[in-house]
């Protein structure tokens, strides 16, 4: 049953082909690998090393388990990027939405993140709650979805925005085995992909597959037989 609701998430809004998602990070990581062992103007600024950290650690886990990945290196990045290492989530921002009347708190992905990874079950009502207030926004305003936020961010900062929220809603999806969550991520990440056919900043293209690996691996663990 899981297998066939894993198909129905990739396959309900015509999702862009699994095997072209596979070939666009099978071509980038190498690039990404290379580039952070750049000195310089071309180097990847320290914003990325969470991101390489991450598509190091599940790239590893996704080429045991499923094969797909090509690239042999792998990012070689202090265990301290590890985004367990971020400072707690602010127990006031706790008191307040994350989202109201389509506008978008700076932040949301990485806060809701942070909650998610902490296991802590006391907050799982406030993360769920969330979770479904950010669905229901996105399932409305679809692809002009999360471009509204509490404070100024330029164009750079709101797709980081975007992919912070695609990766909680890939963990939380994979924490709780909530398909829909992961449909709606599956949908968040194909909007994007037509932006990442042109060259674009390092630290944009290290946020986005790291968003696609944590959806890829989530298909995975929520699809074994």
């Amino acid at each position: 049953i899981n297998f066939f609701l894993g198909i129905a998430a990739r396959s309900v809004h015509d999702s862009i082909a699994e095997e072209y998602i596979h070939d666009f990070i099978n071509l980038r990581v190498p690039i990404l690998i290379y580039r952070s062992e750049m000195k310089g103007k071309d180097a990847l600024p320290e914003e990325s090393n969470i991101d390489l950290y991450n598509i190091g650690k599940i790239g590893q886990q996704l080429k045991k388990t499923s094969g797909w990945i090509s690239w042999s290196q792998f990012p070689v990045i202090p265990t301290t990027a590890d985004a367990s290492v971020d400072p707690p989530p602010n127990e006031h921002a706790l008191n307040h939405p994350l989202i109201r009347k389509g506008v978008v708190r700076a932040g949301s992905g990485k806060f809701l993140n942070r909650l998610i990874m902490s296991e802590n079950k006391d907050k799982i009502t406030y993360v769920r709650n969330a979770i479904e207030q950010l669905m229901r926004h996105i399932e409305i305003k679809r692809k002009n979805c999360l471009d509204r936020f509490d404070i100024f961010l330029p164009e750079q900062k709101k797709w980081l925005e975007k992919h912070d929220i695609a990766i909680a809603m890939a963990r939380f999806s994979r924490a709780h085995r909530e398909f829909r969550v992961l449909n709606t991520t599956f949908k968040l990440n194909d909007w994007a992909f037509p932006h990442y056919q042109k060259k674009v900043d390092g630290t944009r293209l290290a946020r986005y597959i790291n968003a696609l690996l944590e959806q890829e691996l989530t298909m995975v663990e929520l699809t074994k037989r």
